[in-house]
């Protein structure tokens, strides 16, 4: 099911995949909670997301039709069919549920809860905003990381809700009344694939692309993406709230879509390099830019950025104004001068909040830029009975 991108993708250790021996090493990690001491616990608590996960509105049964950016159609990555209900693979998986069941912690609760809200969102976002702050990544290359990074997940979760209502497998807890659930679990709404698995599948190989090499602190652990992307995933199979099979797809469907972003990363113009020496592009005269103290800063930064392909105009010069009056001859303009006046008064005067606020909005590198603000806006309203489906949505749409 997974296209050929001709993208580098990880390596055969980072592949994102849940295989049965790692079921049962699951069963003995006490790294996941089993006998995780007390400080770590208070830990997982502390970080984790304590919105709502899924309330009664949440279904959104035709979220499988929505629009996707990076997939041609969300049948083209259909995983194959379940196992039936009464199948011996879906009784051996339940069998697997049970015995999981058994095994459950403090430790087991509370990481289950830290990756339930809005399908891991949440945290995967903050691990995204984290990285761009650790390694002082540019404005300009941080919104186009978040571009990616959320493109890749709202597909990926477009995806898993088209397979859902294509095979409408029935939760695990509607087989086996023995089975309890640590999170809240619509049983209206269709199990395979799980969807915390397909989004963390898409995070994880976009960050790979995105900071390749790198690691993310997790609850205060430290894990490569790809065990983080595990972690997420297998968090399911502790609450109960989906099958193993169901987790292998989902995981298939996200690093599947994060392959196209990766491809669309690789391709968007972004590699192109500006020659200092020819400056091509570059206008001179006494009213265009030049180096300035203190930094004199040269080159300038990415002066190819608006020849990226853009996400939703035909090329980023298409709403283009025209050059501003002060800049039209002749230089200096009456304009220009009473507009450098009024700057300059401006600065001269500012009140310690109004610098404040000047600081707060100066997107210097490092920084997780304006875009990123607004996403931070964004939990507020996810509680307000937003879908997780929707909330994937609002992280690009911002």
């Amino acid at each position: 099911m997974k296209p050929d991108t001709g993208a580098h993708g990880p390596s055969a250790s980072e592949q994102l995949t849940l295989h049965r021996r790692d079921f049962l090493r699951l069963l003995a990690l006490s790294s996941l909670g089993l006998a995780l001491p007390r400080e770590a616990i208070a830990t997982l608590r502390q970080a984790g997301w304590h919105g709502s996960g899924r309330g009664p509105a949440d279904l959104e049964r035709n979220a499988g039709q929505w629009k996707t950016w990076l997939v041609a159609a969300p049948r083209d990555l259909l995983p194959p069919s379940p196992s039936p209900g009464n199948s011996p693979g879906t009784r051996a998986e339940i069998q697997e549920l049970l015995q999981l069941q058994s095994q459950r912690s403090d430790g087991v609760r509370a990481l289950v809860q830290f990756w339930d809200a809005q399908g891991g969102l949440p945290v995967w976002s903050q691990l995204l905003l984290s990285k761009i702050q650790q390694t002082s990544t540019n404005p300009i290359l941080a919104v186009r990381a978040l571009a990616l990074f959320h493109t890749a997940i709202a597909d990926a979760v477009i995806c898993a809700w088209h397979a859902k209502f294509a095979y409408h497998r029935r939760q695990p807890t509607t087989f086996e009344r023995r089975l309890t659930t640590l999170v809240e679990v619509d049983q209206r709404l269709p199990s395979y694939p799980a969807e915390h698995a397909a989004v963390a599948g898409a995070a994880a190989i976009v960050l790979g692309y995105l900071y390749p090499g790198g690691t993310v602190q997790v609850h205060g652990q430290t894990m490569t993406y790809a065990n983080a992307a595990d972690e997420a995933a297998r968090s399911r199979l502790w609450a109960g709230a989906n099958y193993h099979s169901d987790i292998v797809a989902g995981l298939q469907i996200g690093s599947a879509v994060g392959q196209l972003a990766v491809l669309r990363g690789q391709t968007d113009g972004s590699n192109a390099v500006w020659d200092p020496i020819l400056q091509p592009g570059r206008p001179f005269g006494p009213q265009y830019w030049v180096p300035t103290p203190p930094a004199f800063a040269f080159p300038p930064l990415l002066p190819l950025a608006g020849t990226w392909r853009p996400w939703l105009l035909t090329a980023g010069s298409q709403f283009r104004e025209a050059a501003p009056p002060a800049l039209q001859n002749p230089f200096p303009s009456s304009r220009l001068l009473q507009e450098a006046h009024e700057v300059k008064q401006t600065v001269d005067n500012l009140s310690l909040e109004q610098l404040a606020i000047a600081q707060f909005w100066a997107d210097g590198a490092g920084t997780v830029t304006r875009p990123a603000t607004g996403h931070r806006s964004l939990p507020s309203m996810w509680r307000r009975q937003t879908s997780a489906r929707r909330a994937r949505r609002a992280r690009w749409r911002w």
